[in-house]
Parts: C-alpha cells; sequence; structure tokens
C-alpha cells in the first residue's frame, strides 16, 4: 500500500521533469454551507481538486486529478441534513483525505481519442456546461445511474478504458469500460475484476451546435452493467453476487433566446429510464439565463423527480452564479420533497481556481 502510494506520487513529479512547457496545473477549492430550514441540521464541506496534464509525447499526456473531501457532518459521526433518496445524500460526499479522481494515459489522434487509467465517469459524462451551472447532484451523473450501479461517481472512481471518435463537425461518439465497482481508496481503485466485480459500460452519442445559433447540445446515452448492486442494497448473505442491469438517458440543453453581446435563455432537459432497477425513472427540467447582472452571470430554476421502488423524490432548485476573478460565488434554495418528508434547504457555495 505504501509503495503504491509512494510510487503514484513520485511518478508524476519525475515525469514533469521530461515534459513539454505545455503542463497545466490547476487547482479548484470549493467551500459549500448547507442549512436545512425544516430541521435546523447545518453542514460545511470543503472539497480540494488538483488537475495536472503532463505532455509525454506527440499527442500523449498524463493526466492526474487528486479530490480531497471534508465533510463536517461526517467527520462527527453524523448523517446527512436531509433524510431524502437522492439529491442532498448525493451532494454530501463523504470525507476522503485524498482520492485520485483520475490518473491515467490519453492519446489524441487525428479524430479520436484513447485514455487507460484510474477514472470518474463525471469527467467525460453529464456535466456539460449549462446543466454543471446547478448545485443539485443531478448536474453530475443521473439517478438512474447513481443509484443502480456501483460505479464511479464523485468521489469514487475506477479503472477505465475510455475512447472518443469525432464523427464530423459538433458530433461525438464516447465509450467507457469501467471495472465493475469504483471505489475511493488507493488501494482498490487500480483494481481490474471482472469475475468479482463485474464490468459497467456506458456510451453516448451527442450533438453540439455553435455558440451564438439555436442549435445546442444534445446528448443520448446508453449503460450496461453486470454488477454488485450499490453498497446499500447489497445483501449480507451475498453482497458479491452480480445483476445484470440497463439504463438509457438523454440531455438537451436549447437555446431559445440568444443577443449578441452574450445573453442567453436555454431550456434544459433530463430523462432516464432503468427498468427492474432501484430508481426506475427520472425526468428534469429546468431554464437558464446567462447575463443578469453581468456579460457572465447566471439564474436558473430546476425542478426533477425520481420514482423509486420504495418511493418518490421531487427537488426544486433556485440558483444564481456569480462569476469573479478568483472563481465563482453561488447561492442557492433547494426544496426537497419525498413520500415520507419535505425539506427546505438554503446552500451557499463558492469556488475558488487557482
Amino acid at each position: 500500500m505504501k509503495r503504491l502510494l509512494l510510487l503514484a506520487l513520485l511518478v508524476p513529479i519525475a515525469l514533469t521533469s521530461f515534459a513539454s512547457p505545455k503542463a497545466t496545473p490547476n487547482i479548484t477549492y470549493t467551500t459549500e454551507g448547507l442549512w436545512n430550514t425544516s430541521n435546523g441540521h447545518a453542514n460545511w464541506i470543503n472539497i480540494l481538486n488538483a488537475y495536472h496534464e503532463i505532455d509525454l509525447w506527440r499527442g500523449g499526456s498524463l493526466d492526474i486529478d487528486l479530490l480531497a473531501v471534508n465533510n463536517l457532518r461526517y467527520s462527527q459521526g453524523k448523517s446527512g441534513i436531509a433524510d431524502d433518496l437522492h439529491i442532498f445524500s448525493a451532494i454530501e460526499d463523504e470525507s476522503v483525505p485524498l482520492s485520485l479522481f483520475e490518473f491515467g494515459i490519453t492519446h489524441h489522434f487525428n479524430a479520436s481519442t484513447l485514455s487507460f487509467g484510474v477514472r470518474n465517469v463525471n469527467k467525460d459524462y453529464f456535466t456539460s456546461p449549462w446543466n454543471s451551472i446547478f448545485t443539485s447532484s443531478v448536474g453530475g451523473l443521473f439517478p438512474s445511474l447513481s443509484d443502480n450501479f456501483p460505479i464511479s461517481d464523485s468521489p469514487m472512481s475506477a479503472m477505465c478504458l475510455h475512447s472518443e471518435l469525432y464523427l464530423f463537425k459538433g458530433f461525438v461518439w464516447k465509450s467507457s469500460l469501467y471495472n465493475g465497482v469504483a471505489s475511493n481508496q488507493w488501494d482498490e481503485v487500480f483494481n481490474i475484476r471482472p469475475k468479482r466485480d463485474g464490468v459497467f459500460s456506458i456510451t453516448e452519442f451527442s450533438y453540439t451546435g455553435k455558440e451564438g445559433t439555436y442549435l445546442g447540445t444534445y446528448r443520448l446515452g446508453a449503460a450496461f452493467g453486470d454488477t454488485p448492486l450499490p453498497e446499500a442494497q447489497r445483501s449480507a448473505d451475498d453482497p458479491t453476487k452480480k445483476h445484470k442491469r440497463e439504463s438509457v438517458w438523454m440531455l438537451v440543453e436549447q437555446p431559445l433566446y440568444f443577443t449578441p453581446d452574450g445573453h442567453q435563455l436555454t431550456l434544459l432537459l433530463h430523462g432516464g429510464w432503468a427498468p427492474n432497477s432501484e430508481c426506475e425513472l427520472y425526468g428534469a427540467m429546468g431554464i437558464l439565463w446567462r447575463g443578469l447582472l453581468s456579460d457572465k452571470d447566471y439564474i436558473g430554476f430546476l425542478y426533477n423527480r425520481s420514482l423509486y421502488r420504495t418511493g418518490y423524490e421531487t427537488a426544486l432548485e433556485l440558483t444564481y452564479a456569480y462569476p469573479t476573478s478568483f472563481g465563482t460565488i453561488q447561492p442557492a434554495i433547494h426544496r426537497v420533497y419525498t413520500h415520507t418528508a419535505t425539506h427546505t434547504i438554503a446552500m451557499a457555495k463558492v469556488v475558488f481556481d487557482f
């Protein structure tokens, strides 16, 4: 274990000595304050993300992304601020001292890309520009996937073979094959164990139009897994028993109105279906406006609903994101309804980019 940690930290440093001057380090620090006005519970979450891309050869690079999370309530042995099915249980990531979000080699060909190594699924899917504005967990992986497979949702990653094919202007085909069970532990994240962990595959076909036109972003994807159930759903008698499941989803970012100076109104649509799974159906609709107080700030409203075998969850979010010279300041209000409770949660998020 110690040798693996030492190797993972020393190899990038050694390679940096031979890297081209185009190496691009980037550090992001995020701090989030959460307050559930319905029950008085509060939480403070801090996330440090350090990314470094090192050029190895022409078209080839080593990509390193380290993630550390401190969740104050979890560190004190307490549960999350809301008794919910998905939204805040996913926002409130568990505390992680230091984990590998990404560690692998990527090679860019003329019309394709091939990557191999430790990878998080949000690196390549779901985090499109407008969708990522929202602070709810569905700004990343949809619950029709994250609640049905033990896959590499934040802060976990898994070994992955990822490929992209740029068919023609604006059209992209992506495909990834992961080890079936993800982890945030250094001694587990490098596992390739199809017999025990199974495999998880995900594919997406997308089109992105040119900025300043009425052609937006359109994504259609499918996933298949022959994996154990997520940890919370596993049987104590046979925790490694594998189950075959599949899912399809779509994501749309449709411009409705824009001006020459960059202001824009955009419609956001989500959809996900996973038959015979814990979360069987998911859908969302949102509206965002760019340019309220400046030419780069955003205000948005999102409605999303998830249908589970055990109940349902409906969540509303009103958010505002203001860019600054150091990062982004973002307050948000969430209203979460489940079959057992209703919560109103205030959130203040500040992102520092270095």
